[in-house]
């Protein structure tokens, strides 16, 4: 949509010099990542819920996360599934995923369930849901893993 309404108002036919840059501007923060494989080290299971682009979500599986992210189950993107953040039904349906992806021997419960993100209406349509949930300011990681440690888990 957004690629769409920039082609009407611009009247540019090819992005890719435009996409390039625009996927510049991810980048990976290292100390998330740090966390990230702990998590795993651990044994914590891990999702993605992302309000994302077709675009986006290509860069961000074939190079900014070195392909690690395609070990996360389920990954949400708002592009395949026509829902964004904050609507409660992209966490039900997160929910959902996951108990079909990893068939524990019991069913993954929401409060059992801990979602970050910095955006604080997605943070609220979680808790709204029964998750625990993180505001996350990515310029403050440390408060994150504080927090993430309130709730008992151990990084």
């Amino acid at each position: 949509e957004f690629l769409r309404e920039l082609r009407k108002l611009i009247g540019v036919r090819d992005f890719s010099g435009f996409i390039r840059l625009w996927n510049r501007t991810l980048q990976p923060n290292r100390l998330v990542w740090q966390a990230v494989n702990l998590l795993r080290m651990n044994s914590f299971l891990q999702g993605v819920i992302s309000n994302i682009n077709e675009t986006q979500a290509e860069y961000i599986e074939k190079v900014l996360a070195c392909g690690r992210i395609i070990e996360f189950r389920p990954r949400i993107y708002s592009y395949r599934e026509r829902v964004l953040k904050p609507d409660p039904l992209i966490y039900r349906l997160a929910l959902h995923r996951a108990n079909e992806e990893y068939r524990l021997s019991e069913e993954i419960l929401p409060e059992e369930c801990v979602f970050v993100d910095d955006r604080i209406e997605n943070v609220e349509a979680a808790r709204g849901c029964g998750w625990h949930a993180i505001h996350h300011n990515p310029v403050f990681v440390t408060g994150t893993l504080y927090r993430l440690a309130e709730l008992g888990v151990k990084i």
